[in-house]
């Protein structure tokens, strides 16, 4: 399994953070996406309720066409971090519903939004997940996939 990475909302500060995120099952086995969770980390400076947005997402094989996926069946949680660093204090937990099985070669492609209606901004710079430069899709090892909420499967905790 690999995770890649395409910043949509770039700016240091915003009351918005976002992006796009590819699931890609680069395995010879499929693999259910109910067993897949994925983890973006960063500091949360904002107060206020978030309103979390599964903006669209689909499904399709590496290099070839694309079947919608259901934007319902992408959960996001705001989950506080027990033990704090400097990097981040809070990750989005991005969890999926219906059973979808990832064959090999195939991937999982999402966008997705969090803000607040409170004009409270986010600073993103050294959020451990955020990487303002990546304009264009990357292999990023600063968000992490786990397998079944206990064996990281991709990438780097904080």
């Amino acid at each position: 399994m690999v995770v890649q990475y395409k910043v949509e909302i770039s700016a240091a500060t915003s009351a918005a953070i976002g992006s796009q995120f590819w699931i890609v099952n680069n395995g010879s086995e499929p693999v259910n996406l109910n067993d897949l969770t994925l983890r973006y980390y960063l500091t949360n400076e904002v107060a206020a309720t978030l309103m979390k947005t599964v903006n669209w997402a689909n499904v399709g094989v590496v290099g070839g066409p694309n079947a919608g996926f259901p934007t319902g069946n992408i959960n996001v949680e705001v989950v506080p971090m027990p033990m704090p660093v400097a990097s981040a204090d809070t990750y989005l937990a991005f969890g999926f519903t219906g059973g979808t099985m990832l064959s090999p070669g195939s991937r999982l492609q999402f966008s997705w939004t969090v803000q607040n209606f409170m004009s409270q901004s986010f600073t993103q710079t050294g959020d451990h997940s955020f990487n303002a430069a990546a304009s264009m899709q990357m292999d990023w090892a600063n968000v992490v996939l786990m397998y079944q909420g206990q064996s990281v499967v991709w990438g780097i905790e904080p």
